[in-house]
């Protein structure tokens, strides 16, 4: 095993480690991995992997290859959380070994390997990767174009059928969403100035014709068996609705998404304005394929914010690996020279972040930092003592000897270079991005943990009881209070079917004849009660479990 696939090894095994430990061990807690991962199942239940099936409803809201994957891993080992997040999770791991590719090529390999820390401790990115929903494994797909795009050869003949077929399974996750990425390389060709070239390129437009062969079996097969319902759905609905207007009570203004990543992308989002500059810079420059980083940033933030009606903070995962490759390298600007304009930025984000840790953090960050520090000093005032040690291991021949006298020498050596020649700004740095990363780590730190959604609790109950024998519950959800997740995960964790009231007027309808079983959020029995009466069988947290009938209708 060469020393290069041991570097990569270990590297795989951290960052899988960071993102799969745990991976299961909390109920679903999110309204749209509660809707996958029961949409998934129902495949297994219906034996029908082309029609999507959600409760007694069709589901036509996203294209099938998330959910064809989820449900494959349901059948290969079994239905839980955390096959209904592996996917997810992979992804994860992949996009951040391509941000690590992608670093290294544009700026340099300590680049790429920091940009590892900021996706690690970016608790978005995180928490995405650890949630079984579509957006990390388009982000994946979006990084891949993006490598492809910036590190393969233009001229060999497979590089634009590589794009075609990632273009294409893209597609297959999310739809329109992986189109930014081909409105990114769009007004990067026309920076380029290469379109003509590309359009009198033939393997360009038999990489179109790829495309279409690839995403066209599906949607014609879909037409065929479900018309004007499918089109209305998967098309008006999912995607003219949803980008002119904010459905499912997803509002919010052309700030939206920057107010959500000064919070989601906390702290590093403080290093943004210099290292957005330092490659705006660059590219101006440059003006190569790499300008693709900056240019698909501000596609992905423009688009979403001004164009796109349903405003959701995880549509943007795909910015995440962009920005920590762009903060990675004005760390190590910063690092290489204290006078530039990256380290005055690093110390203004680093100032500015004071003000955001808890004291948790602080400890953690005192600890680290002060334990580094005593290392470095310690190795650098020991140095004669070290080389002592380091030529008694070098008359030894044991392999693992041999390793601790590297690690031993090139702890000295870097020791040195901070200390013995005084390079305070760089140890400076090390402290200040250490700080940053202890922020990020502590506020992720409760991804972790082992929970049990009171939805979960109240669902089970709902799914041993039946009381009315009645096979379907009724669960509400109102706008504009939407109670998270009540419908898909109250509906996994039943196994029971579910029909689900987005409105009054739906609840109405489906309490027309009968009682119902239901499963609310407890506010809802003040809010309903001047129409409808209740029964509470149990109670979890702020849901409840019991009957409900129209006034009307005694039951």
């Amino acid at each position: 095993m060469t020393r290069s696939s041991k570097f990569y090894a270990l590297l795989i095994l951290l960052i899988s480690s960071c993102i799969f430990i745990r991976l299961g061990s909390s109920s679903l807690l999110d309204y749209d991995e509660g809707i996958y991962a029961q949409v998934s199942r129902q495949i297994l239940q219906n034996n029908d992997w082309l029609t999507f099936t959600f409760g007694t409803n069709l589901w036509f809201e996203k294209p099938p290859l998330f959910i064809w994957t989820t449900a494959l891993l349901f059948k290969l080992f079994t239905v839980s959380e955390f096959w209904a997040r592996a996917i997810s999770a992979l992804s994860g791991v992949l996009v951040i070994l391509l941000s690590y590719m992608i670093g290294s090529a544009v700026f340099n390999k300590r680049v790429g390997l920091l940009t590892v820390i900021p996706l690690l401790t970016g608790y978005e990115f995180l928490r995405q990767a650890r949630n079984g929903t579509t957006d990390m494994t388009l982000t994946l797909f979006i990084i891949m174009i993006l490598a492809v795009y910036i590190l393969y050869p233009r001229k060999i003949p497979a590089y634009w059928y590589l794009l075609s077929v990632l273009f294409s399974l893209g597609f297959m996750v999310k739809f329109w969403a992986i189109l930014v990425v081909i409105i990114a390389i769009g007004i990067n060709l026309v920076l380029e100035k290469k379109v003509r070239d590309t359009f009198s390129d033939k393997h360009f437009w038999g990489a179109i014709f790829v495309a279409i062969l690839l995403i066209a079996p599906w949607h014609i097969i879909m037409y065929s068996l479900h018309g004007k319902v499918f089109i209305d759905r998967y098309i008006l609905y999912d995607l003219v609705r949803r980008t002119a207007n904010p459905l499912e009570g997803n509002t919010g203004t052309a700030r939206y998404y920057f107010d959500r990543m000064a919070y989601d992308y906390s702290p590093w989002f403080f290093l943004l304005p210099v290292a957005l500059t330092s490659e705006l810079r660059r590219v101006l420059d440059n003006r190569d394929r790499t300008g693709l980083l900056l240019v698909l940033a501000a596609c992905l933030f423009v688009i979403y914010s001004l164009f796109v009606g349903t405003k959701i903070f995880h549509y943007l995962t795909p910015i995440y690996p962009i920005l920590a490759i762009l903060n990675a390298n004005l760390i190590i600007e910063a690092y290489d020279d204290y006078r530039s304009t990256a380290f005055s930025g690093l110390v203004i984000a680093s100032l500015i972040a004071v003000i955001v840790p808890s004291t948790k953090t602080i400890v953690v960050f005192l600890l680290l930092a002060g334990s580094i520090t005593l290392a470095l000093f310690t190795v650098n005032y020991l140095r004669p003592q070290v080389k002592t040690v380091i030529d008694f291991l070098d008359q030894k021949r044991s392999k693992l000897l041999r390793r601790i006298n590297d690690v031993v020498g090139y702890l000295l050596e870097y020791s040195e270079t901070l200390l013995g020649q005084k390079s305070y700004p760089k140890l400076a740095v090390l402290i200040m991005c250490l700080f940053l990363s202890s922020i990020g780590a502590v506020r992720s730190r409760h991804l972790y943990e082992v929970i049990e959604s009171p939805i979960e609790k109240i669902a089970s109950i709902a799914g041993e009881s039946n009381v009315l024998y009645d096979e379907t519950i009724i669960s509400i959800a109102l706008p504009p209070d939407y109670v998270d997740g009540i419908g898909p995960a109250a509906m996994f964790y039943s196994k029971r079917p579910m029909e689900i009231a987005w409105s009054k007027e739906a609840l109405f309808i489906l309490t027309a004849e009968n009682p119902r079983e239901i499963i609310m959020g407890e506010g809802y029995v003040d809010v309903l009660s001047d129409e409808y009466e209740f029964s509470v069988l149990a109670k979890s947290g702020p849901f409840v479990y019991g009957v409900i009938w129209r006034r009307e209708n005694q039951p």
